[in-house]
């Protein structure tokens, strides 16, 4: 993906990038949950966890812990 999005002009439809797009955010986001449980199945803290994310333990918990 250039990082000058008028280099796409010609080359490739801007929607077919956005869906490309889009499905890669979503084996990301899905990779990013099985790699925390992951994390928590291995003793990790959520302050650890939130650290490595950039993010507070509770706003770590809230995201990945299934729990309400």
């Amino acid at each position: 993906m250039p990082v000058d999005l008028g280099l796409l002009e010609g080359a490739a439809d801007p929607l077919v990038m956005v869906a490309l797009l889009a499905n890669g955010c979503v084996q990301v986001e899905d990779k990013l949950d099985e790699l925390v449980a992951y994390c928590r199945t291995r003793g990790k803290s959520w302050t650890h966890i939130g650290q490595a994310l950039g993010m507070t333990k509770q706003a770590a918990w809230e995201r990945f812990s299934g729990e309400d």
